[in-house]
């Protein structure tokens, strides 16, 4: 939900509307008016062996009405088992433009996190990358490492609790960075976290 409608995202494979009879990983994101009218639509090619985004992936709405998603898009959306990059896109309803912030060298598979109306957390294998808005670049990065020799991967959107980023990994782990100088998640539309 946003002050002026909604953000929706589909991410399931679907009827290719330009071949009849075959199917369409594309994610689709639309922006929607307060009457449920299209106002903006993004698309984002995919194929079906490699989805692009999980389904409990969501658009991070900032107070202005602009979306964040960060999506693991194929080097090439024709050729199944392509390598893939996380991309973080920020879309602005004012004129529906798309605007590629940062990529990344894995793929990036949870929602991206929105802090004090300037940061936004993206985690990407075992790495989480802060996107400073304001100054248009990478803040900082910090790699967790794996546990007896067992690889690791960041296996949750990062959620702030009083300025300690705390992330959960593949191995069960709970890693809490602190000192942050992160004071909370600001005005941020969606998500709306309790706490912190």
């Amino acid at each position: 939900p946003t002050i002026d409608g909604v953000w929706a995202q589909y991410t399931l494979p679907n009827d290719d509307p330009a071949v009849a009879g075959t199917k369409s990983a594309d994610v689709e994101v639309y922006k929607l008016d307060d009457s449920l009218g299209l106002q903006c639509e993004y698309t984002f090619h995919s194929n079906i062996a490699d989805k692009a985004a999980r389904f409990y992936q969501a658009p991070t709405v900032a107070a202005d009405g602009r979306a964040y998603v960060i999506y693991a898009l194929p080097d090439d959306p024709e050729l199944a088992g392509s390598p893939r990059r996380g991309y973080l896109f920020e879309l602005d309803p004012t004129d529906c433009s798309k605007r590629v912030l940062l990529e990344l060298d894995e793929a990036a598979w949870h929602s991206p996190t929105l802090v004090d109306d300037r940061f936004v957390l993206v985690a990407a294998g075992a790495t989480l990358t802060v996107f400073d808005l304001l100054l248009d670049r990478i803040d900082r990065t910090l790699t967790i490492g794996p546990s007896a020799g067992s690889p690791v991967e960041i296996q949750s959107a990062p959620v702030l609790e009083d300025g300690v980023v705390v992330l959960i990994d593949t191995q069960g782990r709970i890693t809490l960075i602190e000192g942050t100088g992160f004071g909370g998640y600001g005005a941020a539309i969606w998500p709306t976290f309790r706490g912190g």
